[in-house]
């Protein structure tokens, strides 16, 4: 090989490597912003209860049992494969330098060696955990008897975290000597949250979990996209009115009749005119303690750099705030199936609130207010009498009564006595 063709090869080398690299406008791994995390009970969204993965909480005191059992977990994982142990530590060791790039902070404090080791143990962790929560292939005993159902459903809970992620890249590595299933992990996952997965198509091995050639950052991407669906394509609007609503009731008040989306799907909202009302279709959402901290953790990451652009988790929960501002409108968009959960009126409301000062809207949030905006000027007249007779309905329909009524007797008086 001659200097020119050498000078490209290392050029292309450079330019396929170049790709892998992380963006660093790209979102990354780092810490929650402290005023989410201010937020009530933001330690018990954010912080792990049992296990730690990645460097974040791996000194915190309640995830040290885990610590030791993850060697464990480590050699289950890699003996399922052909591949050595020494096989395994290598690929990841290989993309150690690539994975720090993927934390915000520096953790100069954790030599190279530390940090590869736990690279290489937290990932065949939370692989080996993948793969026995999907219940491919049983652990050893000792595994198995960790990851009881108290543990399991902990972990589950805690590998949903922002703080606990590991870089996509770890993953990917340890995955190229054996195949995990994650695209039912994932729906294992977004069945917590949506009452239609029960129907979706049976699991196929060979599917794959990304609709984009886009590596993700970490797993929590890929359950936000889950969360998400597809893309929908609306117009660019531009709000040129304030929103005049505050609440679901007022939308009512004005003709505007809420309804479910036939999915979960959070970017499967949208409002269309019709004849005589409005129509707003919402995806309706599961709230329970486990759902609240994968939302939370959600809006955790939308609000990482790169992806405010892009923050449809963020759109989906404003319109609920925007929704909600007192329990009689949790009781409303119960009764019209958009929530569902065991929390109580107060403990929903409570919730939304809490997390609205750090909702990040996306064009899909603003097109759909514009919509609304625009259904209430460009029909006043029609949603001022609306409005008249949704506030008045009962009295309303009293008065008819006793209007019929009277004309009844007069009919009758008339009958018995008629003009001469």
């Amino acid at each position: 090989m001659d200097e020119s063709e050498a000078l490209v090869s290392a050029m292309t080398e450079i330019q396929s490597t170049a790709q892998q690299w992380p963006d660093r406008t790209r979102p990354i791994i780092r810490r929650v912003h402290y005023l989410l995390r201010s937020i009530e009970k933001g330690d018990q969204y954010f912080n792990p209860e049992v296990v730690a993965i990645g460097p974040y909480h791996r000194h915190d005191p309640q995830v040290q049992p885990a610590e030791a059992i993850k060697k464990a977990v480590a050699l289950d994982f890699c003996k399922s494969s052909r591949r050595s142990v020494r096989e395994f530590y290598k690929v990841v060791r290989d993309v150690t330098p690539l994975a720090r790039l993927c934390y915000a902070d520096r953790f100069d404090d954790i030599s190279d060696k530390e940090f590869a080791d736990m690279m290489f143990f937290d990932g065949c962790f939370l692989l080996q955990f993948i793969v026995t929560a999907t219940g491919y292939i049983p652990a050893s005993l000792s595994v198995e008897r960790w990851m009881s159902s108290f543990n399991l459903d902990r972990v589950f809970r805690d590998v949903m975290l922002l703080e606990n992620q590991l870089p996509w890249v770890v993953l990917e590595a340890l995955m190229s000597f054996r195949w995990v299933p994650i695209d039912l992990f994932l729906q294992k996952i977004v069945a917590k949250i949506d009452m239609t997965a029960g129907l979706l198509p049976p699991y196929d091995e060979g599917g794959s979990h990304r609709d984009n050639d886009r590596s993700p950052c970490h797993l929590l991407e890929l359950v936000r996209e889950k969360f998400l669906g597809p893309q929908v394509q609306r117009g660019d609007d531009i709000v040129t009115h304030i929103s005049i609503f505050t609440s679901a009731i007022d939308l009512a008040e004005v003709g505007v009749r809420i309804c479910a989306s036939d999915t979960f799907r959070f970017r499967n909202f949208s409002f269309r005119r019709g004849p005589l009302y409005g129509w707003l279709s919402l995806p309706p959402i599961v709230l329970t303690t486990y759902n609240r901290i994968v939302l939370s953790n959600l809006v955790a990451f939308e609000m990482c750099p790169g992806v405010a652009s892009e923050s449809s988790v963020g759109s989906y929960l404003s319109l609920l705030v925007a929704l909600i501002s007192r329990e009689e409108d949790v009781k409303e968009l119960r009764s019209k199936k958009i929530l569902y959960g065991g929390l109580s009126d107060q403990q929903s409301l409570s919730f939304f609130k809490s997390l609205s000062p750090y909702l990040m809207t996306g064009n899909d949030y603003m097109s759909l207010l514009q919509h609304l905006n625009d259904y209430h000027r460009r029909r006043k007249v029609r949603v001022f009498i609306h409005k008249i007779v949704y506030n008045n309905f009962n009295f309303l329909l009293a008065a008819t009564s006793v209007v019929l009524f009277l004309i009844t007797i007069l009919q009758t008086i008339f009958t018995i006595y008629p003009r001469k």
